[in-house]
């Protein structure tokens, strides 16, 4: 709150929390999640970092932790750094990605569920 406040730096503004979101606790990043993305990412893609982040705001997968069911979002689609830095990346101002990568975004999707499957 006090962040918030300081980078809003105006009196007039109240910050006031809303009801608790609710969490679960974090999914590792590491382990066989990590390690079947980065094997099914190097098999298409070789030579492309496996990097993994948290994204900022809500998400469904808090319940599936909660319960002790581990969970992951994975994007289909590789960017580089300035693709990111421009925008052109999930909910930024300029939200498009390339249709190039639908097909490959698809394959990397069922050949990554096929070896967490395994």
């Amino acid at each position: 709150m006090e962040s918030l406040r300081r980078v809003v730096n105006d009196p007039n503004v109240e910050i006031t929390p809303v009801a608790e979101f609710g969490y679960g606790p974090y999914s590792p990043v590491d382990g066989e999640v990590l390690k079947a993305s980065r094997k099914v990412a190097g098999a298409l893609w070789p030579g492309v970092p496996v990097v993994p982040i948290m994204t900022t705001g809500a998400t469904d997968s808090r319940h599936l932790r909660a319960v002790g069911i581990t969970a992951y979002g994975v994007s289909v689609s590789p960017m580089t750094k300035g693709e990111a830095l421009t925008g052109h990346v999930a909910h930024g101002p300029d939200e498009r990605r390339p249709a190039k990568w639908l097909a490959d975004g698809a394959r990397y999707l069922r050949e990554l569920t096929y070896e967490l499957a395994r």
